[in-house]
């Protein structure tokens, strides 16, 4: 591996953030990962009994909306290249109180106001929330003897964390069904932007579309504010001991033209494709019977505008205490040409300290 290139993809998760709002996008000849969940090893059980993790409980909080200390978010990732799978837990619990001088703040996108062509100014904080994170592994089946504990404290954005992307799931499905029943609707081009609101007479114009394809203000927040909080989630990842050594393999490096043509820079944009998600029932849990409804769509990371990671991703109800994670119980991430290494994040287990 480039090491160059791996100090700078380090960074560029670090820092990544675009603006966008949510778009549709066009699909293209990319791998995307397969929905595979995660093979546990059996020395798994063992060693979170060693180092005191839950694998198992699944909580969700049903009477407050966002992270509060002791909530708990238990995660298995998985890095597999050429036949050999390394795997770690992952386990992140919500602190409080203010940030030490010691505790890493992840570069975060300041407080936005997003005006959508509906007439609806949708609002994102920047208020925070600590996690304490502990890293367990590397679990390999023919010597546990190196298994070992790295922590960290990091700084998110609490907000952005919350909006989730089940949201935008619902939000976009439901406008493909409108527009299958009615292409006249298709015509309705959904925008947002950051510099002032749309002229009155263009909302105006788009009441008639918007009520028929069933938009509202709470799928507006999500189809908005998904793409801020898909990277809130990168960054957190990024900065987890272990993980973020994974990450540039995952990668296709831009061109060596296109960082010239940027002026010996790297652009990253996302595409998501929310348009296309699939209604998902998970089973919750292995001693219940009841499902809770999630999604399964794709997403793909551009680096000057060139296809440089393939996503996969599961995601339900960014409530606490998953709301760690955005509501996300499965990524998977590879190169876009198929090739190479594959990195998988799955949610084990959930629980809260306090309603």
């Amino acid at each position: 591996m480039n090491r160059s290139w791996t100090m700078a993809g380090l960074r560029m998760f670090a820092l990544w953030f675009v603006p966008l709002g949510l778009v549709a996008a066009d699909t293209e000849e990319i791998h995307y990962p397969s929905l595979q969940w995660i093979d546990w090893k059996e020395e798994i059980t063992e060693v979170a009994s060693r180092f005191d993790v839950a694998v198992r409980k699944r909580e969700f909080v049903q009477t407050r909306a966002t992270l509060q200390l002791g909530d708990t978010v238990t995660g298995l990732v998985a890095f597999e290249d050429e036949g050999e799978t390394t795997q770690w837990l992952v386990e992140l619990v919500a602190q409080t109180g203010s940030t030490s001088p010691s505790t890493p703040v992840i570069e975060t996108s300041p407080p936005m106001r997003i005006y959508s062509i509906t007439g609806t100014a949708l609002e994102f904080s920047d208020e925070k929330i600590n996690l304490a994170v502990r890293v367990i592994g590397p679990i390999d089946a023919t010597d546990l003897t190196g298994v070992a504990e790295k922590r960290v404290e990091l700084s998110v954005n609490r907000d952005l964390l919350a909006v989730g992307l089940d949201r935008a799931c619902e939000g976009w499905t439901l406008m493909r069904e409108r527009v299958t029943a009615d292409p006249q609707l298709a015509k309705f081009k959904y925008r947002s932007r950051t510099s002032k609101p749309f002229d009155a007479r263009i909302v105006e114009a788009a009441q008639p579309l918007v009520t028929a394809l069933g938009l509202t203000p709470e799928l507006e927040h999500g189809m908005i504010g998904a793409q801020p909080m898909l990277m809130e989630f990168w960054k957190l990842v990024a900065h987890i001991p272990e993980v973020r050594d994974c990450l540039p393999a995952v990668v296709s490096p831009p061109s060596r033209w296109s960082v010239w043509r940027n002026r010996g820079g790297v652009e990253p944009t996302v595409k998501m494709h929310p348009q296309f998600a699939q209604p998902i029932k998970l089973k919750w849990g292995p001693e219940t019977t009841k499902q809770e409804a999630a999604f399964g769509f794709t997403a793909l990371l551009q680096l000057n505008g060139q296809p440089a990671m393939a996503c996969a991703l599961v995601a339900m109800a960014s409530r606490p205490p998953i709301q760690a994670t955005g509501g996300i119980v499965w990524l998977a991430a590879q190169r876009p040409d198929g090739t190479g290494p594959r990195l998988t994040f799955q949610v084990l287990a959930t629980s809260f300290s306090a309603p």
